[in-house]
């Protein structure tokens, strides 16, 4: 029996309802496993010998073995089917056996395993009650990251989201395309930050909401006792609502805090599980709410400092972009504004009935995101992360489009559009964006790539100082918020070091990203690896000799270095003491090669 039986009812009919199979329940089971192998042999975790496309490991007095590949970025492609323990087939329990020998400590083992056993849990869940279309090709935007359900390719924990029961995964996940209202609370303004970029708070409102949403919640709250003079609204998803209510008991108590119940428009999770896709309206507002869900490598609250920080980034990207001449004449570019944040604050006479508000700051904020620019006429909007994607005829997502326009014009029309932009801001602005698939989106005219658009800045640009082309442009972030003055460099969004740039463009860009898309066109034959990347690295050489940027700058980067570091994702996960610890592994670089390839000495 279905615990919420409005799936019958989905607004995503990509997905039906249907029994499952145990073999289909196992490739489920062989996912998990294979990706928990790459990352452990990927990040150098444990010690192995690679010898005629197979993999030796030996844990404890065990055996393990597995046929595969080492693909670009010394990216590990192991055959699910092939991974063996002293010859029987690798399961999750084989593997969590293997866990309790990793040098970390007991809580992180004991994480980790739990994580992995509840990502099979929930795919279990989607096989044996979701159904995929045929095909998910002509799907609109909002469909596509609700049909969009396989998850992170690289990360072993890829469906994690450890705080969610499997009802809470089918009421408020992606998958199920549910959609629900927004819970309301109204705070006192003591505790408020607030960021409306220009706007008066009950105009921005009354434009958010409509005029009878906004009536209703002031009417609400004019009947507990309060008034929208003293007391802000902020919207709360419902499943955190109902996860911090016990630490509302204080400041509801105090009418520091009234609750006014669910209201306004419709919304979905998206494939981030945190920002919510408006359902009523696709032209209104995502909302990004923090939950307190640990997904992949990450507890998916929202730091405070970033919130009303975020509408001072978007301004200063937006400015830039429209100022560029090279970016307005490809027009290949475009960024979802995050034009308003809402966050907690302690009051200035910090006491003891505020705790309240230290200990939710990170889970209780907003942040609103320009949805209309993924709507432009006369075009088809994808998640980026689908393109990596496959149909259940067995073709890739993108292999109509191949078949249309041909590999190589296809693959330059991607590049020019998604990776040139990217490496523009970086070179010539000195500005890294965080551009993995989740923060991109593709616009496709007549099925070839024709923009970009990019997302989520407050927690992940960076750059360095003395690289920033203008640096009169930048935000005077110490007049911001307080946490940032004499804030120490790679804390926030100010790095020490050029390295940290490149890491970033090129891990969220090339390592995990693209690279899956270029292991899928060798896999269908569409193209080589080799190919793919030469042609990466054929328009970054053209760019890089078209004069727009100083080949100073191009060489400050480092682009082309044989050998480079990536942030190393399942490490991290095992030993990080905080959010903030990195860690990294050294990859072989196949720019490198291909760059002198094509024009014969690098300039790296």
């Amino acid at each position: 029996m279905l615990a919420n039986p409005s799936l019958q009812k989905t607004t995503a009919p990509e997905f039906a309802l249907k029994e499952t199979h145990v073999s289909v329940m196992c490739e489920s089971e062989k996912r998990v496993v294979r990706q928990l192998f790459e990352a452990l042999l990927y990040e150098g975790i444990v010690e192995y010998c690679f010898k005629g496309g197979k993999f030796t490991l030996n844990v404890g007095k065990a055996l393990i073995t597995a046929q595969g590949q080492i693909t670009h970025f010394s990216r590990v492609r192991l055959n699910p089917n092939s991974l063996k323990i002293d010859g029987v087939p690798l399961t999750l329990s084989h593997a969590i056996n293997v866990i309790a020998s990793l040098s970390c400590s007991d809580d992180k083992r004991n994480k980790l395993v739990d994580e992995l056993k509840h990502t099979l849990l929930l795919c279990r869940w989607n096989q044996k009650n979701l159904v995929q279309m045929p095909s998910r090709r002509a799907l609109s935007y909002n469909r596509l990251e609700s049909a969009l359900i396989e998850g992170h390719p690289y990360h072993p924990c890829f469906k994690s989201r450890s705080g969610f029961s499997v009802a809470d995964h089918e009421q408020y996940g992606p998958e199920a395309g549910g959609t629900f209202k927004l819970q309301w609370l109204a705070i006192k303004r003591e505790f408020l930050s607030a960021n409306f970029n220009g706007e008066t708070e009950q105009s921005f409102w009354k434009r958010e909401l409509g005029h009878s949403t906004y009536n209703y919640l002031t009417d609400i709250l004019r009947q507990q006792g309060g008034n929208h003079q003293d007391y802000g609204l902020v919207p709360v998803h419902p499943w955190q609502y109902k996860t911090i209510r016990p630490l509302l008991e204080q400041p509801l108590a105090n009418s520091d805090v009234y609750s006014l119940g669910l209201a306004g428009d419709e919304y979905q999770a998206s494939t981030s599980l945190r920002t919510l896709l408006n359902t009523s309206n696709v032209n209104k507002a995502s909302v990004k709410l923090p939950l307190n869900v640990v997904n992949t490598s990450s507890l998916r609250t929202i730091e405070p400092h970033s919130v009303c920080t975020a509408p001072h980034i978007s301004n200063w990207l937006a400015t830039l972009i429209n100022n560029d001449e090279w970016l307005q004449r490809q027009n290949v570019l475009s960024i979802q504004k995050e034009y308003a944040g809402i966050a907690l604050k302690n009051p200035r006479d910090d006491g003891e009935n505020s705790s309240w508000a230290t200990a939710l700051a990170p889970s209780l904020s907003t942040i609103f995101r320009d949805a209309s620019v993924l709507n432009e006429p006369n075009s088809q909007t994808v998640p980026f992360a689908i393109l990596a994607s496959t149909e259940q005829d067995g073709k890739p997502f993108v292999a109509h489009l191949i078949e249309n326009h041909g590999v190589e014009k296809w693959l330059d029309a991607l590049i020019n559009t998604a990776v040139l932009p990217v490496w523009h801001l970086l070179v010539n602005h000195g500005i890294a964006v965080e551009a993995h698939a989740q923060n991109m989106s593709l616009i496709l005219k007549d099925g070839l790539p024709k923009k970009v658009v990019l997302r989520d800045f407050h927690e992940s640009l960076e750059y360095v100082p003395d690289f920033i082309a203008n640096e009169c442009s930048v935000p005077e972030f110490e007049k911001i918020n307080s946490d940032y003055v004499n804030a120490p460099f790679n804390r926030y969004y100010w790095m020490d070091n050029i390295g940290a740039l490149r890491e970033l463009f090129v891990d969220t860009v090339f390592v995990y990203n693209l690279a899956e898309l270029s292991f899928l066109f060798s896999k269908h034959s569409y193209c080589s690896e080799g190919f793919f990347w030469s042609k990466v690295a054929g328009a970054i050489r053209s760019y890089n000799d078209s004069g727009i940027t100083d080949y100073s700058r191009i060489d400050r980067l480092s682009l082309f270095e044989p050998r480079i570091i990536t942030e190393s994702l399942l490490k991290k996960k095992l030993h990080a003491g905080n959010a903030h610890e990195e860690f990294h592994h050294t990859i072989e670089n196949p720019l490198a090669k291909f760059f002198k390839d094509t024009c014969g000495e690098s300039h790296a």
